[in-house]
């Protein structure tokens, strides 16, 4: 991963999104159209494209073996509660904590 900065341009090798200098301090990432960010955040920016590119090459496998792109397996993870205090579906909080074993 390589994020690249020159004076009127910031890109990436591993992916298409860049950063292009607008002028008083600010930059148009291509990430966010029709926005201006500074010139640390166009770098943040395009850093974090990259390590999202990285992290869907990692869980390619994992989702063609379980018949999911690795872009809807990255939406699934995303949408999931990840509270460490949300009650477990094996304690009492459950909806099914009622149900007992004939």
């Amino acid at each position: 991963m390589t994020v690249t900065v020159s004076a009127h341009l910031i890109s990436s090798d591993l992916t298409s999104h860049y950063a292009s200098y607008w002028g008083c301090g600010w930059w148009a990432a291509s990430i966010l159209p029709g926005r201006k960010v500074s010139a640390e955040n166009a770098e943040f920016l395009i850093g974090a494209a990259d390590e999202l590119a990285i992290l869907l090459d990692k869980i390619a496998p994992c989702a063609e073996e379980v018949g999911l792109t690795n872009r809807e397996l990255l939406g699934l993870i995303a949408r999931m509660d990840t509270d460490p205090n949300r009650p477990r579906a094996d304690t009492k909080h459950s909806s099914r904590w009622w149900r007992r074993a004939a």
